[in-house]
């Protein structure tokens, strides 16, 4: 497997509002992948590693309106600094991921049974070998659409999936060229990684929620799943 035994989360500081995330979710990762180093990164963390490491990036990502744009952005080089997986706090763990991983060498994921939404790619769940080119297609379109006010957009699944588009048309021209370069890209379907659509599922919209024993059991809903996330938007 390429990609590094890294589990990587992200939260504002040390203190995780455990009333939000809960601690099983966030300890399932750990139990499911003892081998598999662990990493919390805080916004301080965040800012230090773009200051040291990508300086270039530094002014766009103090620029950016909110702190979510950063937290979306940061991610992308983390992923590409660092490799390893990348996983929101509000995703459970319900086994071990690593036969979805042996592939390719970057991993996303579709978010339920949608293809052509425009969200449709999920930036809450994502694995990457180091040094990868198909997060350099990422980095322009970061770059590219710096202004935009919408999260979304300018630096969440809109973005991710227009890359992905920008990466594709990349590797078909390489072989219309004959100088192709490897594919690294995986996207699995919803089902296995993100099998809720936050569209009908969310912590912040309770009257859409399903039954409270889906998250307490989410292995007896999601049988086939590696994983689920809860779509809690509370950053």
């Amino acid at each position: 497997m390429k990609i590094p035994k890294i589990i990587h989360q992200t939260w504002k500081t040390k203190e995780i509002p455990y009333h939000v995330y809960k601690k099983e979710w966030i300890n399932s990762w750990r139990e499911f992948h003892p081998d598999w180093e662990y990493r919390l990164w805080t916004d301080e963390d965040n800012r230090r590693f773009i200051e040291k490491e990508y300086p270039w990036f530094l002014d766009i990502y103090d620029h950016y309106p909110r702190e979510i744009f950063r937290a979306d952005a940061v991610h992308y080089f983390i992923l590409y600094h660092y490799g390893g997986l990348y996983v929101d706090l509000d995703y459970v763990c319900l086994k071990n991921i690593e036969p979805l991983l042996n592939d390719h060498e970057v991993i996303l994921s579709f978010v339920g049974k949608s293809r052509m939404w425009a969200h449709s790619i999920s930036n809450a769940i994502m694995a990457s070998a180091r040094k990868t080119r198909f997060w350099e297609v990422v980095f322009k379109e970061l770059t590219a659409h710096k202004m935009l006010p919408q999260v979304e957009a300018a630096t969440g699944p809109i973005m991710l999936k227009n890359a992905v588009s920008k990466y594709r048309g990349l590797w078909l021209k390489s072989w219309m060229t004959r100088k192709p370069f490897k594919n690294e890209l995986k996207i699995h379907p919803g089902d296995l990684l993100c099998p809720l659509d936050w569209r009908k599922h969310s912590l912040q919209h309770v009257q859409k929620y399903p039954p409270s024993a889906m998250l307490e059991n989410p292995r007896l809903f999601f049988a086939k799943a590696y994983a689920v996330t809860f779509w809690a938007h509370h950053y």
